[in-house]
């Protein structure tokens, strides 16, 4: 499934967040699968959030940004505070300035339609 996101650069913690456009994710049916076990992991821990390493073999990550600029490219899973379900966004570590490049987040259960 290909999602596109809006996307946001964060050039420091205590400075506003801005957009830089759209970023597609390709995440096939291993990487659902994936996002499904962290979110129940997450429901069954009852961590606030997990953070781990993306896999280019299930998500595939189409930044507008240039992607040797982008390093530690994780997935940031987390809870709804309402619903209780898991939404997660990608987030990542430009190389050339040290911000926060990250996606909006999405649903888990959006992968899966």
């Amino acid at each position: 499934m290909d999602l596109a996101l809006d996307t946001f650069k964060k050039p420091a913690p205590d400075m506003p967040s801005e957009n830089i456009g759209r970023s597609t994710i390709t995440i096939d049916e291993t990487g659902y699968l994936s996002l499904a076990r962290l979110e129940q992991k997450l429901l069954d821990s009852g961590q606030a959030e997990l953070l781990v390493d993306t896999d280019e073999k299930t998500l595939q990550l189409h930044a507008p940004v240039d992607q040797e600029d982008l390093r530690d490219t994780r997935i940031r899973l987390f809870l709804d505070n309402d619903t209780r379900a898991g939404l997660f966004h990608l987030v990542a570590q430009h190389a050339r300035d040290e911000s926060i490049i990250y996606t909006e987040p999405t649903l888990v259960r959006l992968v899966a339609v």
